[in-house]
């Protein structure tokens, strides 16, 4: 018929979606919108919250490391100003002092998220502050003994093969290589609505 709006409809469970009408059309994803909920329905973590976790995190550690550095250089300092060290010596426990508060600063931040992990919090600063959690890959929650274990080959691999996170961008899941060693990923809390929140398994 002439002057009639021919529509394609598409035939789903749901009611007719109208394709030649442009409001009836779902908006187009935008980049760094949040990932539809996976085939577990567990919603995967935008890159944006994944990286405000991990800048608080590493920001807690790194100052902490830092406050411990700065009272072992003031304890070294005053050392030597007692005399008890000698002028060519000075140097030399100068040079270890900050290289002793480097190596503070590196490992403050592993074992600050360890402690996170151990206490109350069940997990880190920026996991709790961004409504993330670390969840086996059937979605229950993995003990304290893996949590920990996923922290320390986290920044073992930082710390020898820093670029291989890059390999997270490709995973449909965002699963990092220490997801894969220890079999977890991070998901985002609470779950979606329609589907329960899994339980716990039973200790054994």
């Amino acid at each position: 018929h002439s002057g009639a709006v021919i529509e394609r409809r598409t035939l789903s469970r749901g009611p007719l979606i109208s394709t030649s009408n442009p409001a009836a059309r779902p908006p187009p994803a935008r980049a760094g919108d949040r990932p539809p909920p996976d085939e577990d329905g567990l919603m995967v973590p935008t890159d944006r919250e994944r990286t405000i976790a991990y800048t608080v995190d590493s920001t807690v550690g790194l100052l902490g490391g830092i406050l411990l550095t700065w009272l072992g250089m003031t304890a070294a300092y005053r050392l030597m100003n007692t005399g008890r060290v000698s002028p060519d010596d000075q140097m030399l426990w100068l040079g270890a002092g900050v290289g002793i508060g480097l190596l503070v600063c590196v490992v403050t931040m592993p074992l600050f998220e360890i402690a996170c992990h151990r206490s109350n919090l069940q997990g880190t600063l920026g996991h709790k502050l961004t409504g993330m959690h670390i969840v086996d890959l059937e979605g229950q929650p993995v003990p304290t003994k893996t949590r920990v274990v996923r922290a320390l080959i986290k920044y073992l691999v930082l710390s020898l093969l820093g670029i291989a996170v890059l390999v997270t961008l490709f995973d449909p899941k965002r699963r990092t290589p220490w997801d894969h060693i220890t079999n977890t990923r991070v998901v985002k809390l609470p779950p979606p609505s329609g589907k329960p929140t899994p339980s716990p398994r039973p200790q054994r």
